[in-house]
């Protein structure tokens, strides 16, 4: 049964929808932005008072229906509301907070580029938007901002999101992005990780040289919670699905069923799920108590552990799928689910094949 806030949300969807309604733009936008927060916080106490992880998935999955009516409301009024000011806001909305597969997302980034190319916010949204591997939608923003943005500061973020968009798929000219952000544009900063743009350029060319679809997978090593030692080399001749996670963070626990399901899916002697929590180990300890975790996970104690900087993680989840070999074969998107457990399958009858 949907909550009340929930309904509140649909209720204001359909005002909006119909056009039936005198007040300002801004304040439509600040209402339905309102109503989600307000959705979301009820749903975190929820979930923090379920009982079973079955019963926390059901809620943590009840979250994304109301996520992206809340990104198409606010896609509507930016849509029909060129000539207000406001609707430039409900369109940044999206780019910070709606996940990459929801159904106007992609409308949403196409619409910002179109209308907002030299928007003095587009510097804050790229830290998020560059998380997106290989989508062209934002490659194509980020391009426009480059030609387009007055600033500096923007065109030197952009510049360096698109490196970090196609690095995966074309690395020779993310390398070539990632010296122009260096040269042009290194003494800019990030405000989200207090770093110049060369600081963060330079990591990720060790990315691109050394974490590269096709590169060996660095040694990863640790205790779980319970000061057990466990490694990625120890699982060599089985396909791996490293998984960063957080307990903080949403969207890695709205993967936690499908993770939970991929370990139950495959023989232990073919595939191996290996966590890394950005978490103390008696917070993971939990975790595992209440069977959200079922896999072998380390603790690499905080965002700032020394997995994590080793493995230049800046964002959470990050996965990485390693074939049997310890090659990196995939470095799977965000909300992606569907898309990791075929990457998983691939590589376990590949390497059925080859042992044939």
């Amino acid at each position: 049964m949907r909550s009340q806030i929930s309904m509140m949300i649909f209720a204001a969807a359909a005002v909006i929808l119909s056009g039936n309604t005198e007040e300002p733009l801004a304040v439509q936008i600040q209402n339905v932005i309102q109503a989600q927060s307000k959705s979301q916080e009820e749903l975190t106490a929820k979930s923090a008072s379920a009982s079973t992880a079955e019963e926390r998935a059901k809620i943590e999955f009840s979250r994304l229906p109301e996520q992206d009516q809340c990104t198409h409301q606010l896609f509507v009024l930016a849509k029909e509301n060129p000539k207000d000011p406001a609707a430039e806001s409900a369109l940044i909305w999206i780019l910070h907070n709606a996940r990459y597969g929801a159904p106007d997302f992609v409308a949403a980034v196409d619409l910002f580029r179109k209308r907002y190319s030299t928007s003095a916010k587009i510097g804050a949204a790229c830290p998020r938007l560059m998380s997106y591997s290989g989508s062209k939608p934002i490659a194509m923003l980020m391009r426009s901002v480059i030609k387009n943005n007055p600033s500096i500061a923007n065109q030197g973020m952009a510049t360096y999101t698109l490196a970090k968009v196609i690095q995966d798929q074309d690395p020779k000219t993310a390398e070539r992005l990632l010296h122009r952000t260096i040269k042009e544009y290194g003494s800019s900063g990030t405000k989200e990780q207090n770093q110049t743009l060369e600081q963060i350029a330079k990591d990720s060319l060790f990315e691109i040289n050394h974490l590269r679809i096709g590169s060996p997978a660095p040694e990863l090593s640790g205790k779980d919670a319970d000061g057990n030692s466990l490694s990625l080399s120890a699982n060599r001749g089985k396909v791996v699905l490293v998984s960063f996670f957080g307990s903080w963070c949403g969207p890695c626990r709205s993967l936690f069923p499908h993770e939970r399901a991929l370990v139950e899916k495959f023989p232990t002697d073919q595939f191996t799920l290996l966590g890394v929590a950005a978490d103390p180990a008696d917070k993971l300890k939990e975790m595992v108590s209440a069977k959200d975790v079922t896999w072998p996970c380390i603790s690499d104690q905080g965002g700032t552990g020394p997995i994590a900087t080793n493995w230049h993680v800046h964002g959470w989840p990050t996965l990485y799928v390693i074939d049997r070999n310890g090659i990196i074969r995939y470095k799977p998107n965000l909300n992606t689910a569907a898309q990791i457990d075929a990457q998983v399958h691939s590589l376990i009858a590949r390497s059925k094949r080859n042992r044939a």
